[in-house]
């Protein structure tokens, strides 16, 4: 039954007309609930069943065939329903923008990847052009990326020193790119294996503020790996943990021998971009297609180094001869593979994580869906295509996904279009190019990690909402600069793991209370209306009960409660034992008495009185004993009996018959936690308290089931809703208490009788 009813209280911030809830029903355990309201049963197949429906499910046949086949070509889906009046026009645009983006970008990151520039426009040309057949986004625009070039420099490096020879010809840059591609292939076999597995969820275990730390911290070393081409110096490469710090610490020791030249080319290209892009960022809404800054300072510096002879004259370092052409397909190179692996692994969960967490970003922006699955099919796929090819690993670029975006791309025709401008600058352009100063690549690598820098925000935000995220942030960064981006990632995994142990280690735990004429139960430390029902005590844990907190779970709940069945149970012991002790005493006294009773009355007298206060000594020890241990265990509440009075002389006053564990927030349980259960349920009823469980969830029911656990605590135990289990508990008494307090109106039914339960919200 519903009505509507004034709100009295014009400053209490609701409707002004509200709903009021009348509910009659009986108040159910569990086992009354499934016997009038049966449970779906569940089917159980054998594995042979199984076996045999996913054979079927799959068998071959021209349907499965063919539906296999879309399922790894996306493109034959969407393109035959391509809007060409639509969408053309946009994706012509955002290719060509994306082009000229990745022309640069892509000789400045082969660089970054101690590669030859000519094999970072290998990296964004072919990758791109099998994503675009296999990847589910629409958005991603797949090649060089920074943080996986720097990832690839370090599994060169360490490669090429540990094989270097010690005399004889030695092609070092040759070498490097077959190294750069077998770390390709490998990336590539690895997400293939995990795509095929359908394990795409092990992104999940990245978490944003991990990634973003970890991309932070790579920034680092992508700044520390330009150093040597924007100051000219020859710097000496470091590895393995505080690199960065010895480099640091090289240049700063070496900075006379910078090369002006080439620092003044740095510094002009640096002022000239960042100070376009900011204005560009603050007029974005006026300027409708973005200002191509990369490809004209490529240009403008190139004019420069050749009519002024800067190689020639000054020294300048500059890219050489660009082969024109494509390259002739040839196998990986498999010498090598075995010290790839660990990176591969790295590199191919970096990228896997990367470019799923944007693509996610752009689905939802878009209102389309991504295949977490197909993406590593996809991402592996095109690294396993770029290998023969000599690319190097390759991932989505956020800056060139976002400008795909924003110059009115619409489906991976886009990377199609900008693959054509490279394949026309590969073929005829490459000449062109010989005199770029490597110092202006630098540039636009350095320029580039603007919004990896920016991402330091993160830290006053995450501060803000989630201390322990802010310290996945932090954590994640330090480590990745300081040890390295290998390490560092693996620090951050390990880290955010341990949280998530400790959080459910030490879950938070409360005692609840009820609202005042309403069936709702809160936190008493939280809500000061709600109110303990006396006699009954409620516990709840915020979080699974499982082997790691189910000690802890104990400890808070005899905490909380401030009824430890174990101290009661020990007090209980002392006194007995003192009791039994006195009566020792006293019957000894008696014997005494009773031998000397032919001595003079004077003397019986006095006997007597020695005995009597034998007696009041002994019991004058007990109840400071008694009242000793009581306040251990009470403190400030003075609670620690039950309805079973420890002796006369202690005089508890202590009501507490019932414990309820609202289970409502426990979302699975381990045997260990099934047997704290029990451990919980048998001390408290050996002092006399009732332990009952309420809202449990179908698993962790079906757990304590099958587990044999209500078999042995019995049935009656669990009840449907918290308020079923505190109507059944509460004894007439209770209710008479709670009346007098003013706090069980509204809700009759609430003590004694056939516990039905009327509920009036209002």
């Amino acid at each position: 039954m519903a009505a509507f009813e004034e709100f009295p209280d014009p400053d209490v911030i609701l409707p002004r007309k509200r709903r009021s809830i009348t509910i009659n029903r009986p108040a159910f355990t569990e086992l009354d609930f499934q016997e009038i309201h049966k449970e779906n049963v569940k089917e159980t197949k054998s594995l042979r069943t199984r076996f045999t429906k996913f054979l079927g499910k799959h068998k071959c046949s021209t349907k499965s065939a063919k539906a296999c086949f879309f399922t790894l070509f996306p493109i034959f889906v969407w393109l035959p329903a391509y809007d060409v009046k639509r969408d053309l026009l946009g994706d012509f645009a955002s290719g060509l923008t994306v082009g000229i983006m990745r022309l640069p970008q892509g000789m400045a990151y082969g660089l970054l990847a101690t590669l030859a520039p000519v094999y970072g426009l290998y990296t964004v040309f072919f990758p791109a052009l099998l994503y675009a057949m296999m990847g589910t986004s629409r958005h991603l625009s797949v090649g060089s990326f920074a943080v996986v070039s720097i990832m690839t420099a370090a599994a060169v490096d360490r490669v090429v020193e540990e094989t270097r020879p010690a005399e004889g010809p030695y092609n070092e840059g040759l070498e490097r790119a077959k190294i750069a591609a077998s770390l390709a292939f490998l990336v590539g076999i690895f997400q293939l294996g995990l795509g095929v597995l359908r394990l795409g969820f092990v992104s999940t275990y990245l978490a944003e503020p991990l990634v973003r730390g970890f991309t932070t911290g790579a920034a680092f070393h992508v700044f520390n790996s330009q150093f040597k081409y924007l100051f000219g110096i020859e710097v000496t490469r470091y590895n393995g943990p505080f690199a960065i710090y010895k480099t640091f610490f090289f240049l700063f020791a070496n900075l006379a021998l910078t090369n002006v030249t080439e620092l003044i080319i740095a510094l002009v290209n640096l002022v000239a971009l960042v100070t376009v892009k900011e204005l560009q960022d603050k007029y974005k809404e006026k300027i409708k297609y973005p200002i191509p800054l990369e490809l004209l300072a490529i240009i403008l510096t190139t004019m420069v180094s050749h009519f002024a002879s800067l190689e020639k004259k000054y020294g300048a370092n500059v890219v050489g001869d660009i082969p024109t052409g494509l390259p002739t397909p040839e196998l990986p190179s498999f010498s090598h593979m075995d010290s790839l692996i660990t990176d591969a692994i790295i590199i191919s969960i970096v990228t896997f994580s990367v470019s799923v967490s944007m693509g996610y970003i752009f689905a939802k922006r878009n209102n389309y869906e991504i295949d977490a699955n197909q993406e590593l099919v996809a991402l592996g796929s095109m690294s396993v295509f770029g290998c023969f090819f000599v690319c190097y690993p390759a991932a989505s670029s956020l800056s060139r996904s976002l400008l795909q975006e924003i110059s009115g791309g619409k489906t991976q025709l886009a990377s199609l279009f900008s693959c054509i401008f490279i394949l026309f600058v590969l073929l005829f352009m490459g000449p062109l190019f010989y005199s770029l100063p490597k110092s202006c690549l630098a540039a636009i690598v350095v320029v580039a990690l603007r919004g990896m820098f920016r991402q330091f925000r993160d830290i006053k935000v995450l501060w803000k909402y989630s201390k322990i995220d802010c310290m996945i942030w932090v954590v994640t960064w330090f480590s990745t600069m300081s040890l390295g981006v290998d390490y560092g990632l693996g620090v951050g995994v390990v880290f955010a793991i341990m949280t998530v142990i400790i959080r459910t280690q030490k879950p938070y735990c409360c005692l609840m209370g009820r609202i005042p004429g309403t069936d709702i139960y809160r936190d008493l430390s939280y809500y000061q209306s709600a109110k303990q029902i006396p006699g009954v005590m409620i516990f709840r844990m915020h979080s699974p009960l499982y082997y790691a907190n189910a000690d802890y779970v104990k400890a808070s709940l005899y905490s909380k409660s401030q009824l430890n069945p174990v101290k009661i149970l020990m007090a209980r012991a002392k006194v007995e034992s003192k009791k039994r002790k006195a009566e020792r005493r006293t019957e000894k006294a008696e014997v005494r008495r009773r031998k000397k009773a032919g001595k003079k009355h004077t003397r019986l007298d006095e006997e007597e009185m020695s005995a009597m206060n034998v007696s009041d000594t002994t019991n004058h020890h007990l109840r400071e004993d008694a009242i000793e241990v009581i306040d251990d265990n009470r403190n400030s509440n003075n609670r620690l009996g039950n309805g079973d009075h420890l002796s006369l002389e202690m005089a508890a006053e202590d009501k507490t018959h019932s414990l309820v564990l609202d289970l409502g927030s426990v979302s699975f349980l381990d045997t260990v936690g099934i047997s704290a259960l029990k451990s919980i349920i048998a001390d408290y009823e050996k002092i006399g308290i009732t332990v009952v469980m309420a809202h449990c969830k179908e698993n962790v029911r079906e757990m304590l089931l099958g587990s044999g656990f209500m078999e042995q605590v019995g049935l009656d135990r669990m009840f449907v809703t918290l308020h079923d289990a505190i109507l059944q508990t509460a004894n007439d008494q209770d209710v008479e208490d709670m009346r007098e307090q003013n706090a069980w109106e509204h809700i009759p039914g609430g003590g004694g009788g056939d516990a039905a339960c009327e509920i009036m919200a209002i």
